[in-house]
């Protein structure tokens, strides 16, 4: 697996263990209690036809956080037992402009408005099929290959904070799962190539504006740890090699300041 500098990291995360336990909680599961799914008709991104475990499923497979759709407000309105429950899910379901307010700005998720209308007894199996599947997340990479093309290095910010909805402490799913990452950790993750435009030129003659989103700093650190190697390899290789252990050491300390 290579990449150039400009590239980036799609990887696909598990779910934070607090909030895959907050949905077994809901519907009184245990992690590894085993379920066997089938469809009747159309496709599917779940596993069907073998046994799996419940907390994979959740951790695995599906988004628990995202915010709810107006969509999927309505099958949990109509299972609710309690009438105000099912009014005000209807409610949210029907008015644009409040749902924006109330679920989308907010964050909101399925899992928080059926741990706040408790008698939204809606099954399982009705959960998992309202919910999306996990994608994977895209991390600049912020090493450049001409430092070591078989080494990536990713900068990131772990997001842990109370949540919008008021339910909790939200934690993003892959910054959380990065950062209980540890040495000899298996992560899904395959190189995906940017935009042609997000490459740093070939000459250093060339000026450009880095302008980005997330932490900021990955392009950064990258770009530059590219061009001081350039730079510096116009000198001896000894000089070469001192001059890359200097921005590694100094650059990586650094990032590691910044986000510990």
């Amino acid at each position: 697996m290579s990449y150039r500098t400009g590239d980036y990291l799609a990887i696909l995360p598990l779910s934070p263990d607090e909030l895959v336990q907050r949905a077994l909680t809901r519907f009184d599961l245990d992690y590894d209690s085993h379920v066997l799914l089938s469809m009747e008709r159309g496709d599917t991104f779940l596993p069907t036809g073998t046994p799996v475990a419940v907390g994979e499923l959740l951790s695995s497979y599906v988004e628990l956080a995202v915010p709810a759709t107006r969509t999927q407000l309505g099958q949990p309105a109509d299972v609710a037992s309690d009438p105000a429950h099912r009014s005000e899910l209807e409610s949210l379901a029907q008015d644009r402009g409040r749902h924006a307010a109330e679920i989308l700005d907010k964050r909101v998720s399925l899992l928080d408005l059926l741990e706040s209308y408790p008698s939204c007894q809606l099954p399982f199996t009705s959960f998992l099929e309202l919910l999306t599947q996990l994608t994977p997340r895209r991390y600049s990479i912020s090493s450049s290959p001409l430092w070591s093309p078989d080494h990536a290095t990713l900068t990131f910010a772990v997001v842990r904070a109370p949540a919008w909805s008021g339910r909790g402490v939200f934690e993003c799913a892959s910054s959380t799962y990065l950062a209980q990452a540890r040495p000899g950790s298996r992560i899904a993750v395959t190189v995906r190539p940017s935009n042609a435009a997000f490459h740093p030129p070939q000459s250093l003659g060339v000026p450009f504006i880095m302008v980005c989103a997330g932490t900021g700093l990955a392009p950064q650190v990258r770009d530059t740890c590219a061009l001081i190697y350039q730079e510096a390899t116009g000198a001896s290789g000894a000089d070469a090699e001192a001059w890359m252990d200097e921005v590694e050491r100094t650059h990586c300390r650094y990032v590691a300041d910044i986000f510990t």
